[in-house]
């Protein structure tokens, strides 16, 4: 959220003057509303399980919410509620991603990418012609080329790639067709195995 609070007060000033500079911006703005509607979505969803059936003796007991749930629900002790087909909490959106909101968790990590990417790559190409034009003809000087449109550049290049890595983490799960609370406990399980091995 800081991060996109800072793309949107100092990359306008950034690409004001560039030729085809609002187009950036009103790309940046159309991408950021998608990205807030997608999170939005995300967390307004309820992702409690709302199983209530008679007869649920091969069902799974939470001990937690006193209920039977269904298979693949996890009680999440952050929400304090049993989640249906869990994947995982997120912190950044503060909510349990599961069956009811995992679609919609994927699309606001796609959304990040040309948030992040047109802030990154436009600064980055800023950058360059800076350093390339004569002082009479720079449109900043190198205290606010170098002090808030590199940093600007770094951290949205560093955002851009770490967003590719979760996107590419859940591709993976899903070409298994597990979730990535599954995982987790198949790396601690082979962990365990390995150790016992020794």
């Amino acid at each position: 959220v800081i991060l996109l609070l800072a793309n949107g007060v100092f990359f306008p000033f950034v690409v004001d003057p560039v030729p085809l500079g609002q187009i950036h911006v009103s790309l940046l703005n159309g991408f950021t509303l998608v990205f807030v509607v997608c999170a939005a979505a995300c967390m307004a969803a309820d992702t409690a399980d709302s199983t209530d059936v008679a007869d649920s003796d091969t069902l799974p007991w939470c001990t937690h919410c006193k209920k039977h749930v269904e298979h693949g629900t996890k009680h999440c002790w952050t929400c304090n509620k049993c989640t249906a087909g869990f994947d995982h909490h997120c912190p950044w959106l503060n909510s349990c991603v599961g069956q009811r909101n995992y679609n919609s968790f994927v699309a606001t990590m796609l959304s990040l990418l040309p948030v992040f990417g047109i802030v990154s790559v436009t600064c980055i190409l800023q950058v360059v012609e800076h350093m390339g034009l004569d002082k009479e003809d720079q449109l900043y000087s190198k205290s606010v080329a170098y002090g808030v449109v590199c940093p600007l550049a770094v951290v949205n290049a560093a955002v851009v790639v770490m967003d590719l890595h979760l996107m590419v983490v859940h591709i993976y799960l899903h070409y298994r067709g597990i979730t990535t609370y599954q995982l987790i406990l198949e790396m601690r399980d082979a962990k365990k195995l390995k150790a016992q091995r020794g």
